[in-house]
């Protein structure tokens, strides 16, 4: 394995590679700590039956730009990782993408291009909350056009979450349709994701394109259609934990959400003995 800084002989930032050169596999794993500093990662490997994987648990990354090429492999096995990307981010043809829920990742002013035509690589980014700071920012559509569907959500790019913008800073993301993530289909792709938010004064240009989400929420900013469209997909009814499935994982979250105490309205006090109010007497 080697995990080696290489200078190139023009005055460019520093590019950290991960790479494996003989026959077996390497995983790298953050546990904590920090790395950061103006350097590019390159997760993959020279040989195309021995992956690289970059797993986080935990710590901060911080890089100028992230590539996963064709064998590599970024995985982000705890909620609490905070990871961040300025200036691209690319997933190559049979790059992948792991995530357990909650997971999230911040590009700042970032162009992010998803090369992949494989949705079943990049199924967790379903887990995924992607927020965009700074302007200006690109996202690659990528989904089939499947409708206002729940179909839509599975094995299709859909993606947890698109925050544009976020407390401290303001942004603007456009979609674009330049790379062809669903070959045999020639209409444009589409996103679809389960929550898509709208940070005060940021915009989102939609660029022609169409964006179906479950939820949407506009604390103030601003979608320029631009002849797109944006439609709200109705919940699947039964879907208590959000997985786009109903099945037994939906019991305990039901469970919980109906067994919440509804409080009681309190009673009227009763008058103490000797201060009942007298009854009217009837009249014959």
């Amino acid at each position: 394995m080697t995990c080696r800084t290489e200078r190139s002989p023009c005055p460019r930032p520093e590019r950290w590679v991960l790479c494996y050169l003989r026959e077996a596999s390497i995983r790298f794993h953050q546990s904590g700590g920090a790395v950061t500093g103006p350097i590019r990662l390159t997760v993959g490997s020279d040989n195309p039956n021995a992956p690289a994987t970059y797993e986080m648990s935990g710590g901060s990354l911080d890089m100028q730009g992230c590539t996963v090429t064709d064998n590599g492999i970024l995985t982000i096995s705890h909620a609490s990782s905070d990871i961040r990307f300025s200036s691209f981010f690319n997933i190559a043809t049979g790059g992948r993408l792991h995530a357990v829920p909650g997971a999230t990742i911040h590009l700042l002013e970032t162009a992010w291009f998803n090369h992949s035509s494989q949705p079943q690589l990049m199924e967790n980014m379903r887990h995924v909350t992607f927020v965009y700071e700074g302007s200006p920012g690109f996202f690659q559509a990528a989904g089939r056009d499947l409708g206002p569907h729940i179909t839509g959500f599975t094995s299709n790019f859909a993606q947890g979450g698109i925050q544009v913008g976020s407390d401290a800073q303001t942004a603007v993301l456009a979609l674009q349709d330049h790379l062809d993530n669903v070959p045999d289909d020639p209409n444009p792709e589409v996103v679809y994701v389960k929550h898509l938010i709208l940070s005060p004064g940021s915009k989102l240009y939609l660029q022609g394109l169409t964006v179906y989400c479950y939820r949407f929420t506009d604390n103030g900013g601003t979608v320029i259609a631009n002849g797109g469209q944006l439609i709200q997909v109705p919940v699947l009814p039964g879907d208590s934990n959000g997985d786009d499935a109903v099945n037994v994982l939906d019991i305990a979250p039901f469970v919980q959400s109906s067994s919440t105490p509804t409080p009681t309205p309190p009673r009227t006090p009763r008058r103490p003995a000797g201060h009942e109010r007298p009854r009217p007497r009837r009249r014959c």
